[in-house]
């Protein structure tokens, strides 16, 4: 990660995305959004768009839409298989949200400081110019030594 190559190429203080990590919570969030939706669809026998419901306000935690779990059966698949989804669906969900959000505050202070290099580097030219170009003061030796060569 911090290979010479990497480095040269983040000189102007600007910081890594890490869209990688964020690939890989989307395929496994993915993943668990078709696994709700498969469980909605073929054990609660809803529609596309109920189990879609189902799954995505189970992994953002507000619940709008709750699976029939008859407590007097032997049927262990439904109560397990949701709290399976909801223990991944949620942390996943949480992760993706915030790398998200970390990838845009990332990207926009990489702007805001390639512009602060930039002028940092702009305003230290127009000094290195100033101090080449300014006359010489009466103080200077370079301007005695000159005065007294005119003289």
């Amino acid at each position: 990660r911090y290979s010479k190559n990497n480095i040269m190429k983040k000189s102007l203080g600007q910081r890594d995305l890490g869209l990688a990590h964020l690939f890989v919570g989307f395929a496994l969030l993915f993943l668990v959004i078709i696994g709700g939706v498969l469980y909605g669809m073929k054990k609660e026998k809803w529609s596309f768009s109920g189990s879609l419901l189902f799954i995505l306000s189970a992994c953002q935690t507000s619940g709008l839409l709750a699976p029939t779990i008859k407590t007097n059966s032997d049927e262990y698949f439904n109560p397990l298989c949701v709290m399976f989804l909801v223990m991944v669906g949620v942390p996943l969900w949480a992760y993706v949200v915030g790398k998200l959000s970390l990838v845009f505050i990332i990207r926009d202070s990489n702007k805001k400081n390639l512009i602060t290099v930039m002028d940092r580097r702009r305003e230290l030219r127009a000094a290195f110019q100033r101090i080449l170009k300014r006359p010489a003061k009466s103080g200077d030796k370079v301007s005695e030594k000159s005065e007294s060569n005119s003289v």
